[in-house]
């Protein structure tokens, strides 16, 4: 297929998610990442795109879990292209923490939170909101998996953590608040 063609595809791509059609635009992102996979090696960051195409409208189409090939790929390639300590890389772990919660692989789902965490740790400080954020999400996997244990250690870590941030944090006092009740 030649270049002139895929411009035509991704347009019509975009067009499709425009107009909220998410099956027809997977399966015209799904077309370009396989036109794109015959000339690009495996790891080129150019796939970056067209993965993200397809993580996008399968996503927002209620199929998350069929994102999750995509997203090891597009892990792959970032931590190659970016290194382990990248923003794009722990966005990447949470929405692959997040497919695995959908399909109820809270221990996946958990890792996979945690390795986000662990980067917005060291990116942006432990008292970040990011990085708060990213625990809550822990706190909401691990009661979905009766470990109350990982979830109050992980709930007593974020309160603490807000206590020796610069500002309050009103907003993630009360998230924070209601799971305090749930354990």
């Amino acid at each position: 297929m030649s270049e002139a063609q895929l411009k035509m595809l991704e347009a019509k791509g975009r067009e499709y998610s425009n107009h909220k059609q998410w099956s027809k635009a997977q399966g015209v992102y799904r077309n370009i990442l396989e036109e794109r996979r015959k000339t690009w090696s495996a790891n080129d960051p150019r796939l970056i795109g067209p993965l993200n195409d397809i993580i996008r409208v399968t996503c927002v189409d209620g199929k998350c879990s069929d994102t999750v090939p995509f997203l090891g790929e597009l892990l792959s390639i970032r931590l190659k292209k970016l290194g382990p300590w990248h923003a794009d890389v722990a966005t990447t772990y949470a929405l692959i923490a997040e497919a695995n919660e959908k399909m109820q692989r809270y221990p996946a789902a958990i890792k996979n939170f945690n390795e986000a965490t662990k980067i917005r740790d060291r990116l942006y400080g432990k008292t970040a909101t990011i990085s708060v954020q990213s625990r809550i999400n822990v706190i909401r996997v691990a009661l979905k998996n009766r470990d109350k244990a990982n979830a109050k250690a992980t709930l007593q870590e974020c309160q603490a953590l807000l206590s020796a941030a610069r500002e309050p944090q009103p907003e993630l006092e009360k998230v924070l608040s209601h799971y305090a009740g749930k354990i």
